[in-house]
């Protein structure tokens, strides 16, 4: 069984009218027998979050990537744990050599990753997650905070 994994994402229209830069940032691909995507939607009241965006979406593919590689492809519930722990110092690391500040990386995130073995979904913020079973069931997952402010 072959995965695939394609992304999109726009500029809002307030966005460009306002000169301000996108602050979502998104990214999919394949690694061997995984197929994985990653979202991140940067607060508009943060800092720099359209950097911020980027680098958290950026540190969890990478993790994916290489925690599959280390693994073999077969990622499992122990291995969620290990991406997310890996995720946090890559994304560390990035933050000290940055000097970023807590602001910039006001985001919510969404990854998930797929492997003939299972896979997993991990949110961070507000959201909708959709999952589609063979036979075309679609089950949805809303999640949402107080007022909109998402524990970041």
């Amino acid at each position: 069984m072959k995965f695939g994994a394609d992304c999109h994402f726009n500029i809002g229209a307030e966005h460009i009218s306002g000169g301000k830069p996108c602050q979502d940032y998104a990214i999919s691909g394949n690694h061997g027998d995984i197929a994985y995507a990653v979202v991140s939607d940067g607060c508009s009241g943060g800092g720099n979050t359209d950097v911020g965006a980027r680098l958290i979406t950026l540190s969890a593919a990478a993790a994916i990537r290489e925690y599959s590689d280390v693994e073999e492809n077969a990622l499992h519930i122990r291995a969620a744990q290990d991406v997310e722990v890996r995720r946090q110092l890559l994304l560390g690391g990035i933050k000290e050599t940055l000097k970023l500040e807590s602001g910039d990386m006001l985001a919510t995130e969404l990854y998930a990753y797929l492997t003939p073995k299972g896979g997993h979904v991990h949110v961070a913020g507000d959201g909708v997650v959709a999952f589609v079973y063979v036979g075309g069931r679609v089950r949805l997952h809303r999640f949402d905070w107080p007022n909109n402010m998402p524990f970041y």
